[in-house]
């Protein structure tokens, strides 16, 4: 069988999905065709990819080697569709594949609704998002088939099946639309436990542009490896829920590699595509006895000694387990923050890990010279603007490195979605508008839409500008804070404040300059003029912070930019020195510009009181209980009636 995969991705840069190369893999040993058409080849955001959004958002450090990049085309979506088009005319594949994450569905779906105006040939959806919302990807007329789970004993089934020319209607994990319009639902198979069966990915089929991605201001040649498949845990707003639910009775969720196994794939690996930067993708990579880490981190050291990133979860980072990773290269871990508003982790999203936790493993991390990553959801059920900062303020405290903020939306298949649905805090027809006709411009649900939810005191354009800016506020002194409130606005002069601010803290946060683009808005301190004796500043010049200097530049060289702002810049040192000789407590009371308190209002104000908290909490962990795979079972005993 000849089999193209389609992967819609049009954000992340630098990654190989594991997935769809150990499909590719399994399928060319079994002596089928695979081919990969990758939008990540593309330039499709102009620029504003997950790089560029990281730089301009304090995320990332500036390039010193960008020319290690390969080139992405930049192009509109509709070119892009074109060259798809284009190489299935050249190919005539027999099937037509798309994988996919539920960010990336909508354009996926343009893609294949695309393809089938030109082409009447088989279409197969799998990935997270057709796994947990197959009934409503089947019923799009340009899908035939979707496959639940893991695909790779499914997809070889299906070849097989497709070259004897027999029926694929029995094949389990499949979905089929029939020609009447019927839909056929299988149940799964059984998981595989030995994972080392299964032939190394197959990394021939990706692009350039695959391989190549920046950490800490250089680019590396990367490598994508899984060590385990499947997280226990039941976080209300993880895909994981469901996904335990479809596999419950199917044999152990969570499955690991062995240790020899991992060794030799990644040795193989290193040494015939020259990796230079590991990024594992395990959801826990600590979720693994004291003995197995001992041994991985022993045999890893020996043979391998490439620096890595992980993610892992902040209960499993102990003085151990931190020194073991720093032991065999770890540079930088990621760990899911999500809030700082403790009432929100536990109640809305069911996360019950205390504030300690997260304060122990960042200072364990920042002891071993590991890069400690925070990942934080904006825009939860019930959040408001105060617990947001709340969220900002606890990335203060733990001193995180660098702040991964997304926009939160609530994944088809997850708890907290259900109980969105039956809250009536889901915007189900501005939902729908994004699928039914995904634009040139927009992107995923969690990087430019704002949000899909009703939400109290936050408008869909304050959420972005909150996401664009929360490492703003991380990074910069809270009296500054009312400034930064004017980035990203539009307001008068927003845009040259907004240059003139991330240079500030790009300087403070990294300790050196961007690029230079005019003299006065270097932030290197001796490269600014002395500014005119007149200046209503001159008498602060001596105790403002070098990183705030470009300020005084950027006033002398722009009088309407200096009307507006010295007034504020003034008032603003005015608090902090207030707060600094008489307290926080002051600065509250004090009349000029207003300081945001972030005391959270999440049990005040009528919002939500002790007992409709925990019966949140309750709803969300029976939502996680219940057992979807009896409704697979009745659905496929009624398949098998109709079929006879």
């Amino acid at each position: 069988m000849r089999f193209l995969m389609i992967y819609p991705n049009q954000w992340a840069t630098g990654n190989k999905p594991i997935g769809i190369a150990s499909l590719a893999a399994v399928l060319k040993q079994a002596g089928h065709e695979f081919r990969l058409f990758d939008f990540t080849q593309y330039d499709l955001s102009g620029g504003m990819d997950d790089r560029g959004l990281g730089e301009v958002s304090l995320e990332f450090r500036q390039l010193r080697n960008p020319e290690r990049l390969p080139p992405r085309r930049r192009v509109s979506r509709q070119e892009a569709l074109d060259d798809l088009l284009k190489m299935i005319d050249e190919t005539s594949p027999d099937m037509i594949g798309l994988s996919v994450l539920s960010d990336d569905y909508p354009f996926g779906l343009q893609a294949l609704r695309s393809v089938r105006q030109h082409f009447r040939i088989p279409t197969i959806v799998g990935g997270v998002h057709a796994t947990v919302d197959p009934d409503g990807v089947l019923r799009e007329p340009c899908v035939d088939m979707v496959c639940l789970g893991e695909g790779e004993e499914v997809l070889a089934e299906v070849a097989a099946r497709v070259d004897r020319g027999e029926d694929l209607s029995t094949v389990e994990n499949l979905w089929i639309k029939t020609l009447n319009g019927e839909m056929i639902r299988n149940h799964v198979r059984p998981l595989r436990q030995d994972l080392d069966t299964l032939p190394y990915p197959d990394w021939t089929i990706y692009p350039d542009s695959a391989f190549y991605k920046p950490f800490d201001g250089h680019v590396y040649k990367y490598g994508d490896f899984e060590m385990s498949r499947g997280c226990p845990f039941t976080c209300s707003y993880c895909i994981n829920v469901e996904l335990q639910q479809i596999y419950k009775g199917k044999g152990n969720y969570h499955r690991e590699k062995s240790v020899a196994r991992v060794i030799q794939e990644i040795a193989w690996f290193t040494r015939h595509y020259g990796i230079e930067f590991i990024k594992f993708w395990d959801e826990t990579f600590l979720l693994m006895s004291d003995e197995r880490l001992e041994r991985l981190a022993t045999e890893y050291s020996r043979t391998i000694g490439i620096p890595f990133a992980i993610e892992t979860i902040s209960s499993s980072v102990t003085p151990r387990t931190a020194k073991l990773l720093k032991q065999f290269g770890c540079a930088t871990a990621s760990l899911g923050l999500e809030t700082g508003n403790v009432d929100l982790r536990r109640g809305v999203l069911d996360k019950n890990i205390d504030t300690a936790a997260y304060e122990q493993a960042y200072q364990l991390l920042r002891e071993q010279g590991i890069r400690g990553v925070s990942f934080n959801m904006i825009g939860l059920p019930f959040e408001r603007r105060a617990d947001i900062f709340e969220t900002i303020r606890l990335n203060v405290r733990l001193k995180t490195e660098a702040q991964a903020v997304g926009i939160f939306y609530p994944y088809k298949g997850t708890p907290i979605r259900t109980f969105c649905e039956s809250n009536g805090l889901l915007d189900t027809e501005f939902e729908a508008s994004l699928l039914a006709q995904p634009t040139e411009h927009f992107m995923t649900y969690t990087k430019n839409v704002g949000s899909v939810l009703k939400l109290a005191d936050l408008t869909r354009k304050e959420l972005v500008r909150l996401r664009d800016f929360f490492s703003y506020y991380v990074v910069a002194p809270e009296w500054l804070w009312p400034l930064i409130d004017e980035c990203g606005t539009d307001r008068l002069l927003s845009s040259r404040l907004t240059s003139i601010i991330f240079r500030c803290l790009y300087w403070k946060k990294f300790g050196e300059a961007m690029d230079q683009q005019t003299p006065d808005d270097s932030c290197h301190a001796d490269a600014i003029r002395e500014p005119v004796s007149t200046h209503e500043l001159e008498q602060r010049r001596g105790a403002l912070p070098v990183w705030m200097r470009p300020f005084l530049a950027a006033c002398e060289t722009d009088p309407t930019f200096a009307e507006a702002f010295v007034p504020r810049i003034w008032q603003l040192w005015q608090l902090r020195d207030v707060a600094l000789e008489e307290g926080p407590a002051a600065v509250d009371a004090s009349p000029g510009v207003p300081v945001l308190t972030g005391a959270h209002e999440f049990n005040q104000g009528g919002r939500l009181d002790s007992a409709r908290l925990n019966e949140i909490r309750t709803m969300m962990r029976a939502l996680a209980k219940q057992d979807i795979s009896t409704q697979f079972a009745q659905a496929d005993q009624s398949d098998c009636e109709k079929r006879g």
